[in-house]
């Protein structure tokens, strides 16, 4: 774009020369208080003045500091101001503040040679103070060597056409909102008629919009509803109300009825008459069906409440009863109106209120739901116990507006279980009188029975074979019956001190308890040839010298009911779960009938074919003992003449 340049050189003046002042048509020229006129050219000079003058937009001439150095009446009569008024003000004074930053920095643009000229729409403050917007178009007037010596603006009133084109923006607006508003929308006539609609209100009915402009809204209005409408709309046409919301129903074009929410306001002329409704109709359908579900809901709760036989109430936030079920009479003997508004803790037995309001503060702090156990004051003084069950109901903030409760009167079952109590403790002393016994008893024994054993072995010794055969028979079986009866007494009282004499569990390397109960047997074990497998084993938290003596009967039982074949003995251990372990000890002796694997684990119990061979009845006893003394359990797999594996399991911590 070339740009625009005024012949300068032959002026003196450092000041832009503009056109000449008062120009007449006989040629003569008149000054005033204005820039000099040009000396050259008048006639070319003249008619640019008569343009300049009579143009139909604002011109203006200002130094490159903003200064206003002429301007036509255009300009003028723009802003508001006398010509006088404006020569040497500066175009920033009537700028509106907030567009004076970008119109600096267009013209810092222009001046910096970056543009040729700058167009924009501006506010600008005339003399009354009235805000109008302009057009403006921005220019420099250059010498002939291109350096800018004052600027041009052109003004054009934009105020008007800027007006029409929001209006009409405006007017888009307004029927974009109507056309596409996701509520639906209607203009209606005095007489019922639809004017006109949006797609929304269409969807709502099921009708087209052609087929609900041929028609009324007391056609589709369901006949309970429409009193109501027209008493609302009598009451509008006599400014009675300036507008009117319901909830009505519309009979939808497959047949079935719409419930909707309208909004209805009066719409009058400019003399004041009534024109015509607009309405805002809102589907609800949905909400509705919610409504009718929520109460056949609470209908039915109501009636479930009504007739159970637990106690259920509902509580307001502070605790305080607003509803109680009937059952309340029968349980506690008060009429609900003699419950109403009561808060538990006035009739919760004293040493279980804090224990409520514990649970009333889990309650607030957000858990949905728990329960509790506390004794209640009855009408007539005695106290129950009641199991309770408590629900929080909260809004959609979370806040707890109601507590609901459900209780069971569980005075047997507390009575039971008082009772069971009683009877564990007893039983538990029992068990230790009875521990205590059988330790004593097998230890005070063992003393009278070595003095028995010594004297059956001195009579042996010095009479054998002078009493006769018989003699000799009765003295070896009684020595026999003496060794037997010792060998029961000292595990009846290894039995006695698993929970008396026990040690601290702590870590036990399970591969060391088995070396330590091979070496114990090992003169059984080289007797008869047994083969002894096992691979590394886990450490557990055990006590370690009992273990051994589990491993110890377990081996040497499985050597000691061997079958004709060389014992083989293997040991390993399983994860059972992650908490525990599961150790086994398997063999191919004669195995166990099904009918004595659980009875052998008791206090003198043994198999049948148990009789043929040495023993004492009490061994596996001892390792289900300490086995349960560990929290684990023992048990036996077996077929008869295929083997035994004894299992039992230790847990990890």
């Amino acid at each position: 774009m070339t740009k625009t340049r005024f012949d300068l050189a032959s002026q003196n003046s450092s000041s832009p020369t503009l056109l000449p002042q008062g120009t007449q048509g006989d040629g003569s020229n008149t000054t005033d208080h204005r820039p000099a006129p040009f000396q050259s050219g008048v006639d070319d000079t003249l008619r640019l003045r008569i343009i300049f003058e009579r143009a139909a937009i604002g011109i203006a001439m200002a130094d490159l500091q903003g200064r206003l150095l002429d301007m036509n009446p255009a300009f003028c009569e723009i802003l508001g101001y006398r010509q006088d008024e404006l020569y040497r003000m500066v175009l920033n004074e009537f700028t509106y503040p907030d567009d004076v930053t970008a119109d600096l920095g267009l013209y810092r643009e222009l001046l910096a040679g970056m543009r040729d000229v700058y167009n924009v729409e501006k506010r600008f403050i005339r003399k009354d103070q009235q805000v109008i917007w302009c057009r403006l178009t921005a220019s420099l007037a250059r010498d002939a060597q291109g350096k800018p010596r004052f600027a041009i603006a052109m003004l054009e009133d934009m105020t008007e056409r800027r007006q029409t084109r929001e209006a009409l923006q405006e007017s888009r607006e307004r029927f974009h909102i109507f056309a596409y508003s996701a509520i639906g929308m209607a203009l209606i006539g005095l007489d019922g008629r639809w004017l006109n609609v949006n797609r929304s209100m269409c969807e709502i009915v099921g009708y087209s919009e052609a087929e609900l402009l041929r028609m009324t809204f007391q056609a589709i209005t369901h006949p309970d509803d429409l009193d109501s409408d027209l008493e609302y709309i009598a009451r509008l046409l006599h400014s009675n109300i300036r507008y009117y919301h319901k909830e009505k129903r519309y009979r939808h074009k497959m047949g079935h009825f719409v419930w909707v929410q309208v909004s209805v306001a009066l719409v009058r002329n400019p003399s004041g008459e009534a024109a015509y409704l607009i309405s805002n109709v809102q589907d609800i359908t949905s909400r509705k069906q919610a409504e009718d579900q929520l109460r056949q809901s609470e209908e039915r709760y109501r009636l479930l409440a009504d007739n159970m036989r637990d106690l259920v109430c509902l509580h307001r936030s502070d605790g305080r009863i607003v509803y109680l079920s009937p059952s309340c009479h029968n349980l506690l003997g008060y009429d609900r109106g003699e419950m109403h508004g009561v808060s538990p803790c006035d009739v919760v037995h004293v040493e279980h209120r804090d224990r409520l309001n514990e649970v009333y503060n889990h309650i607030y702090k957000g858990v949905s739901s728990t329960s509790t156990t506390y004794l209640i004051r009855k009408k007539d003084g005695d106290y129950i116990w009641f199991e309770t069950l408590i629900h929080a109901i909260r809004n959609s903030h979370g806040r707890v507006t109601y507590l609901q409760t459900s209780s069971r009167d569980i005075s047997k079952r507390m009575q039971m279980q008082q009772e069971l109590a009683q009877r564990a403790r007893d039983l538990a002393n029992s068990n230790a009188e009875l521990e205590q016994f059988a330790f004593a008893a097998s230890h005070d024994l063992q003393e009278p029975l070595s003095t028995m054993v010594g004297y059956l072995q001195l009579l042996e010794r010095r009479y054998q074979g002078k009493l006769g055969t018989d003699a000799d028979e009765y003295i070896e079986y009684a020595i026999d019956a003496a060794n037997r009866m010792r060998e029961q007494i000292e595990e009846l009282l290894a039995y006695s001190r698993v929970t008396r004499r026990a040690k601290p569990l702590v870590e036990t390397d399970l591969t060391d308890v088995v070396e330590r109960a091979i070496s114990n047997l090992q003169a059984s074990i080289s007797r008869h040839e047994a083969v002894i497998r096992y691979g590394p084993l886990p450490t557990v938290l055990a006590d370690g010298s009992q273990l051994v003596q589990v491993l110890q009967n377990l081996i040497g039982n499985a050597i000691k009911y061997r079958s004709s074949q060389t014992p083989e003995i293997d040991i390993g251990a399983v994860r059972a779960d992650d908490q525990a372990w599961t150790f086994f000890v398997r063999d191919n002796g004669i195995g166990i009938s099904p009918e004595d694997t659980e009875r052998i684990f008791f206090l003198f119990q043994r198999g049948d074919h148990d009789e043929r061979r040495p023993g004492t009845g009490i061994g596996l006893a001892l390792c289900k003992k300490i086995i349960e003394r560990h929290g684990g359990r023992i048990w036996v797999e077996s077929q008869v003449q295929k083997g035994s594996t004894f299992l039992f399991t230790i847990p990890d911590k």
